[in-house]
């Protein structure tokens, strides 16, 4: 059912020039996408792979995503970009947010985690 076409709202994709040049059922970003990128990175630093194949394979996953929802007609290509682009964004803010907000002493030093050996 469209939501627009029966409760009615400030456009309609079946009215005028819209008619001709929108696809409502492929939304823009493609959160498809994004939740893919954004499990690559949580399982990428949560749990570092020790293998290559094993590191392939996680980058192989927004990959086959995005193939997937382009090639099935679900998002278009832009879509895709897109909704790596908002994880990038929302990922650079929060880092922005807590380094801003983190506590802070004078001369304080931030030491990184150790990484596992390959």
């Amino acid at each position: 059912m469209d939501t627009l076409d029966v409760v009615g709202g400030l456009w309609s994709y079946n009215h005028g020039v819209l008619e001709h040049i929108s696809d409502p059922y492929a939304p823009m970003p493609s959160l498809h996408l994004a939740w893919a990128t954004w499990v690559l990175l949580a399982v990428w630093f949560a749990l570092p792979a020790r293998s290559r194949r094993a590191r392939a394979l996680l980058l192989a996953y927004p990959v086959v995503v995005y193939f997937t929802v382009v090639v099935t007609g679900t998002h278009y290509v832009l879509d895709g970009v897109a909704g790596a682009a908002m994880v990038g964004l929302s990922v650079g803010a929060v880092a922005l947010a807590l380094r801003l907000h983190a506590p802070w002493s004078p001369g304080a030093q931030v030491v990184p985690a150790p990484r596992p050996a390959d």
